[in-house]
């Protein structure tokens, strides 16, 4: 897709949503001028609530890319 002069591409590769790799290149069939890489994180459990009916708790993790 098209921004500014320069076309990028998104690897989707790690979860829905999340761009993973992101390459801009020099232009429709251009090289790559930039690659930035996003590594994923995920916390250890932060908090948990107990739920009814023999449901396992429901937990709270931060997430974030590195």
């Amino acid at each position: 897709m098209p921004s500014g002069s320069k076309l990028e591409r998104e690897c989707l590769t790690f979860d829905a949503g999340f761009a993973y790799v992101t390459q801009t290149f020099t232009g429709d069939g251009g090289t790559v001028a930039t690659t930035t890489l996003n590594t994923p994180f995920s916390s250890p459990v932060t908090a948990t609530h107990t739920r009814a009916r023999g449901l396992p708790p429901l937990t709270v993790r931060r997430t974030a890319t590195e």
